[in-house]
């Protein structure tokens, strides 16, 4: 699947999913696809948290599945959700959702937020590299984490980076990965480590 686009919102007064993109089969080939929940464009009283909600931008269901240049925004939450072994991403770029009213709504397994990458706690085989997560936060949340993995051996993500845009001074993000690095928010607009391996 390459050039693929798609847009949740903006264009009608209502829209919403609760999956952009589900991929369901063995070896798919992604590339150049933008997955985006609009938070600007066309008319803006059709863009809202209760107006064109999208709860996931991409789910993986199935193994062995590469993205070249994966663009996933502002969904509610996780931006992509990994469920299967075998998956590799070379270059991502993702925007948590700007307008997450509070914690008691954006929040998850005890956690505030959600992370934009996640992969589920039975994969034991994924790779990304060359990702980077920013954020303008409206209101005054926070999100523990950008990226969570399980900690094995066999999961590599290296040259890791989340930007602070703008947003509410209270609000930000505490950890780069699983607790650790970080944060960014008013005051520390950019965690970016060069070379961060995290391989179990």
């Amino acid at each position: 699947m390459f050039d693929c686009p798609s847009r949740i919102g903006g264009t009608t007064p209502t829209a919403s999913t609760n999956t952009c993109v589900v991929i369901n089969s063995n070896n798919v080939v992604l590339d150049n696809n933008w997955l985006w929940r609009a938070d600007h464009g066309g008319n803006t009283s059709w863009i809202g948290w209760t107006i064109n909600p999208s709860l996931t931008g991409i789910e993986v269901n199935g193994e062995n599945m590469t993205a070249y240049g994966l663009f996933v925004e502002h969904h509610q939450k996780f931006q992509t959700m990994w469920n299967a072994n075998g998956g590799r991403v070379y270059f991502y770029e993702s925007e948590l959702p700007y307008d997450a009213p509070n914690n008691m709504v954006w929040s998850q397994n005890g956690e505030d937020g959600y992370p934009s990458y996640k992969v589920a706690e039975d994969v034991t085989t994924n790779a990304g590299t060359g990702m980077t997560v920013a954020t303008l936060l409206y209101n005054a949340v926070r999100c523990n984490n950008t990226y969570e993995k399980p900690n094995v051996t066999g999961i590599n993500m290296t040259h890791l980076a989340i930007l602070w845009l703008l947003g509410n001074s209270s609000a930000g993000i505490d950890h780069i990965i699983n607790s650790i690095g970080g944060p960014v928010n008013g005051r520390t607009n950019v965690s970016i480590p060069t070379s961060y391996y995290l391989g179990g």
